[in-house]
């Protein structure tokens, strides 16, 4: 993910695991940090990529997502409950989070009222890992067909050049 950002973006990437070494990072492009506290209020974006287990359960809460900068955005695809959806939720409402992306969930399958799947500023998807195209393209034309409004009805297909 790091490198991808770099070139594509030419981001300055900076990381936090502490069981890898910051020459490892360093060959990737990245500059280590010590603490999570110290990254958050210099990012723009926060990248969650680490296994749910007691260290991680809710490492990014309330307190770490206020200490980020105002307009960040949040992705994670790792593990639900690694990031706290309430707090998430909080932090999007009140704008000090700009947008978040979530393709895991605190709990599978998310309930299809949560205020969090529903929110404007989030990017909601089922995990895909592992999944055939099919399967994907079927819930994302769901997806758009419950959330689109002129199409909703008639949606155009996969390969339509319609326009709504």
């Amino acid at each position: 993910m790091a490198r991808k950002c770099i070139a594509a973006f030419d981001m300055k990437v900076q990381g936090y695991d502490p069981y890898v070494s910051a020459d490892v990072m360093k060959s990737f492009g990245v500059q280590k940090v010590e603490r999570l506290e110290e990254m958050l209020p210099k990012i723009d974006f926060l990248t969650v990529h680490c296994p749910l287990n007691r260290e991680t359960k809710g490492m990014v809460g309330k307190r770490e997502l206020a200490q980020m900068k105002k307009g960040a955005f949040v992705i994670n695809t790792a593990r639900g409950g690694i990031v706290n959806e309430k707090a998430l939720l909080e932090a999007l409402n009140s704008g000090h989070i700009a947008a978040a992306a979530l393709d895991v969930w605190e709990t599978e399958p998310p309930d299809p009222k949560d205020p969090l799947l529903n929110h404007p500023q989030l990017l909601g998807t089922p995990t895909m890992a592992g999944r055939r195209k099919r399967a994907f393209t079927g819930w994302g034309l769901r997806r758009w067909k419950r959330r689109s409004g002129s199409c909703a009805e008639n949606p155009p297909s996969i390969r339509s050049t319609r326009k709504c």
